[in-house]
Protein backbone atom coordinates (compact mmCIF):
# COMPACT_ATOMS: atom_id res chain seq x y z
CA UNK A 1 0.00 0.00 0.00
CA UNK A 2 1.29 3.32 -1.37
CA UNK A 3 1.11 5.23 2.06
CA UNK A 4 -0.12 9.25 2.48
CA UNK A 5 -0.51 10.55 5.54
CA UNK A 6 -3.62 12.80 5.86
CA UNK A 7 -5.21 13.06 2.28
CA UNK A 8 -4.85 12.06 -1.27
CA UNK A 9 -2.51 13.88 -3.21
CA UNK A 10 -1.64 14.41 -7.58
CA UNK A 11 2.03 13.70 -7.58
CA UNK A 12 1.20 10.48 -5.44
CA UNK A 13 -1.33 9.32 -8.06
CA UNK A 14 0.77 10.52 -11.04
CA UNK A 15 3.41 8.19 -9.61
CA UNK A 16 1.04 5.57 -9.38
CA UNK A 17 0.41 5.77 -12.63
CA UNK A 18 3.74 5.97 -14.06
CA UNK A 19 3.99 2.67 -13.01
CA UNK A 20 1.08 1.45 -15.38
CA UNK A 21 2.48 -0.14 -18.38
CA UNK A 22 0.54 0.06 -21.66
CA UNK A 23 -0.40 -4.27 -22.48
CA UNK A 24 0.69 -3.36 -26.04
CA UNK A 25 4.22 -1.34 -25.40
CA UNK A 26 6.60 -1.56 -23.85
CA UNK A 27 6.06 1.74 -21.65
CA UNK A 28 4.08 3.55 -19.24
CA UNK A 29 0.81 4.89 -19.55
CA UNK A 30 2.06 8.41 -18.86
CA UNK A 31 5.16 8.27 -21.02
CA UNK A 32 2.66 7.21 -24.22
CA UNK A 33 0.62 10.47 -23.40
CA UNK A 34 -2.79 8.68 -23.12
CA UNK A 35 -3.33 10.09 -19.38
CA UNK A 36 -5.02 13.98 -19.80
CA UNK A 37 -5.69 14.34 -15.99
CA UNK A 38 -6.59 13.75 -12.58
CA UNK A 39 -9.07 14.65 -9.81
CA UNK A 40 -9.60 14.02 -6.63
CA UNK A 41 -12.79 14.46 -4.90
CA UNK A 42 -13.40 14.24 -1.17
CA UNK A 43 -15.35 11.32 -0.11
CA UNK A 44 -17.53 12.15 2.36
CA UNK A 45 -18.64 9.21 3.66
CA UNK A 46 -14.99 7.89 4.47
CA UNK A 47 -12.74 10.10 7.07
CA UNK A 48 -9.58 11.21 4.90
CA UNK A 49 -10.90 9.16 1.62
CA UNK A 50 -10.90 10.54 -1.78
CA UNK A 51 -12.53 9.45 -5.05
CA UNK A 52 -9.57 9.71 -7.89
CA UNK A 53 -10.85 10.46 -11.33
CA UNK A 54 -8.31 9.59 -14.18
CA UNK A 55 -9.24 11.12 -17.67
CA UNK A 56 -7.73 8.97 -20.50
CA UNK A 57 -7.92 9.41 -24.55
CA UNK A 58 -7.06 6.04 -26.15
CA UNK A 59 -4.37 5.72 -28.91
CA UNK A 60 -7.28 4.71 -31.02
CA UNK A 61 -11.14 4.35 -31.11
CA UNK A 62 -12.15 1.03 -30.32
CA UNK A 63 -8.39 0.50 -28.73
CA UNK A 64 -8.83 -3.35 -27.48
CA UNK A 65 -5.88 -2.46 -24.46
CA UNK A 66 -8.27 0.08 -23.10
CA UNK A 67 -10.03 -2.89 -20.63
CA UNK A 68 -6.63 -3.56 -19.64
CA UNK A 69 -5.36 -0.22 -19.31
CA UNK A 70 -8.56 0.49 -16.59
CA UNK A 71 -8.33 -2.50 -14.90
CA UNK A 72 -3.91 -1.89 -14.15
CA UNK A 73 -5.04 1.70 -13.11
CA UNK A 74 -7.74 0.97 -10.59
CA UNK A 75 -5.56 -1.83 -9.65
CA UNK A 76 -2.60 0.40 -8.90
CA UNK A 77 -4.35 3.87 -7.54
CA UNK A 78 -6.56 1.67 -4.99
CA UNK A 79 -3.21 0.87 -3.72
CA UNK A 80 -3.40 4.43 -2.32
CA UNK A 81 -4.15 5.21 1.23
CA UNK A 82 -7.33 7.21 1.86
CA UNK A 83 -8.56 6.22 -1.96
CA UNK A 84 -12.13 4.98 -1.69
CA UNK A 85 -13.40 4.58 -5.35
CA UNK A 86 -10.81 4.66 -8.90
CA UNK A 87 -12.74 6.00 -11.74
CA UNK A 88 -11.03 6.01 -15.25
CA UNK A 89 -12.75 7.95 -17.91
CA UNK A 90 -12.17 7.63 -21.44
CA UNK A 91 -11.90 11.09 -23.37
CA UNK A 92 -12.81 11.12 -27.02
CA UNK A 93 -12.78 15.25 -27.64
CA UNK A 94 -8.68 14.74 -26.97
CA UNK A 95 -6.94 13.53 -29.85
CA UNK A 96 -4.13 11.41 -29.43
CA UNK A 97 -1.27 12.17 -31.30
CA UNK A 98 2.58 10.92 -31.38
CA UNK A 99 3.43 14.24 -30.33
CA UNK A 100 2.24 13.18 -26.73
CA UNK A 101 5.17 10.35 -26.51
CA UNK A 102 7.41 11.74 -24.25
CA UNK A 103 10.80 11.66 -24.83
CA UNK A 104 12.06 8.74 -22.51
CA UNK A 105 8.72 7.13 -23.89
CA UNK A 106 10.22 6.87 -27.65
CA UNK A 107 13.41 6.17 -26.30
CA UNK A 108 12.25 3.14 -24.78
CA UNK A 109 10.50 2.38 -28.16
CA UNK A 110 13.23 2.95 -29.68
CA UNK A 111 15.27 0.10 -27.46
CA UNK A 112 12.28 -1.81 -27.93
CA UNK A 113 12.81 -2.01 -32.01
CA UNK A 114 9.44 0.34 -32.35
CA UNK A 115 9.74 3.11 -34.63
CA UNK A 116 7.99 6.46 -35.14
CA UNK A 117 6.27 7.41 -38.48
CA UNK A 118 6.53 11.58 -39.38
CA UNK A 119 4.40 13.88 -41.56
CA UNK A 120 7.27 16.37 -42.84
CA UNK A 121 5.78 18.17 -46.40
CA UNK A 122 3.52 15.94 -46.75
CA UNK A 123 5.34 13.03 -47.03
CA UNK A 124 5.74 10.11 -44.28
CA UNK A 125 9.20 9.53 -42.84
CA UNK A 126 10.12 6.19 -40.92
CA UNK A 127 13.44 5.53 -39.49
CA UNK A 128 15.11 2.36 -39.02
CA UNK A 129 14.96 1.62 -35.11
CA UNK A 130 17.99 -0.63 -36.08
CA UNK A 131 20.34 1.02 -38.17
CA UNK A 132 18.47 4.66 -38.36
CA UNK A 133 17.90 4.45 -41.83
CA UNK A 134 15.50 6.07 -43.98
CA UNK A 135 15.06 3.28 -47.01
CA UNK A 136 12.51 1.92 -45.37
CA UNK A 137 9.11 0.34 -47.31
CA UNK A 138 5.95 -0.54 -45.56
CA UNK A 139 5.10 -3.96 -45.78
CA UNK A 140 1.61 -3.79 -44.05
CA UNK A 141 -0.70 -0.77 -42.68
CA UNK A 142 -1.98 -3.29 -40.18
CA UNK A 143 0.26 -4.51 -37.52
CA UNK A 144 -0.05 -6.73 -34.33
CA UNK A 145 -2.03 -3.90 -32.90
CA UNK A 146 -4.48 -1.40 -34.10
CA UNK A 147 -1.68 1.92 -33.72
CA UNK A 148 1.65 -0.55 -35.76
CA UNK A 149 2.23 -0.97 -39.46
CA UNK A 150 4.94 -2.88 -40.55
CA UNK A 151 7.66 -1.70 -42.57
CA UNK A 152 11.29 -3.36 -44.07
CA UNK A 153 14.50 -1.95 -43.78
CA UNK A 154 16.24 -2.37 -47.30
CA UNK A 155 19.75 -1.15 -45.73
CA UNK A 156 19.90 -3.77 -42.73
CA UNK A 157 16.88 -6.46 -44.14
CA UNK A 158 14.93 -6.09 -40.76
CA UNK A 159 11.81 -6.16 -40.70
CA UNK A 160 10.70 -3.75 -37.52
CA UNK A 161 6.82 -1.89 -36.09
CA UNK A 162 6.28 1.93 -36.73
CA UNK A 163 3.58 3.40 -34.10
CA UNK A 164 1.19 4.75 -36.92
CA UNK A 165 0.81 8.77 -37.27
CA UNK A 166 -2.82 10.31 -36.86
CA UNK A 167 -1.70 13.47 -38.60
Amino acid sequence: MVNNIDTVNENIIWECLYDVEDPELPISIVDLGIVNQVAIVRDETVNNGSKVFVDITPTFTGCPAWKEIEKRVIENVSLIENVTEVQVRLNYSTEWTLEKISLKGKAKLNEFGVAMSKIWRGKEIVRCPRCKATNVSRENEFGPTLCKMIYYCNDCREPFEALKSLL
